[in-house]
């Protein structure tokens, strides 16, 4: 825990103190006018992707450090808790808003609903919350095809 703490924090202060912070947030906001206004993107998204990918294998060495197994777990359970944490946090899927502090946040709101209902519980909430999240305006945030009404068959007989 207390190296997930400091890595937060870490992420956070170059979020919110540095220049590179700022680029990160314009980049993920629009990346032609960042780049118009100078901003390296191709080496700033290579860069994340990279942290992201090596932040992702920390994660899941310490899980099997604190279980004392490993498994590898190829269902999207994992990945909807994550986009869920991260929506409740106040990341925006199209890019360019929230911070690594609300991403903590909506981490810790799903580990006290999975640690006072259940897993289950969670995964249907976290599954609930993606799936009908909606944008301001009222569009689905995911597929539109999870709002068309089902076609009725008429079947006649002659």
């Amino acid at each position: 825990i207390l190296f997930t703490i400091a890595i937060f924090l870490v992420i956070g202060a170059i979020f919110f103190f540095t220049t590179l912070g700022r680029d990160l947030r314009a980049v993920g906001s629009d990346r032609k006018a960042s780049r118009t206004a100078g901003v390296r993107v191709d080496g700033l998204v290579i860069g994340v992707f990279t942290l992201s990918g090596f932040l992702a294998t920390f994660g899941g060495a310490l899980q099997g450090y604190s279980l004392a197994y490993a498994t590898p777990d190829r269902t999207v359970g994992p990945l909807i808790f994550a986009t869920t944490a991260a929506l409740l946090g106040g990341v925006a899927l199209s890019g360019g808003r929230g911070n690594p502090i609300g991403i903590a946040a909506g981490i810790l709101t799903l580990a006290m609903i999975t640690e006072d209902y259940g897993d289950e519980v969670a995964q249907n909430t976290a599954r609930q919350l993606v799936l009908y999240h909606r944008r301001s305006g009222g569009q689905s945030q995911f597929s539109s095809l999870l709002e068309l009404p089902q076609k009725r068959f008429v079947i006649v007989s002659i």
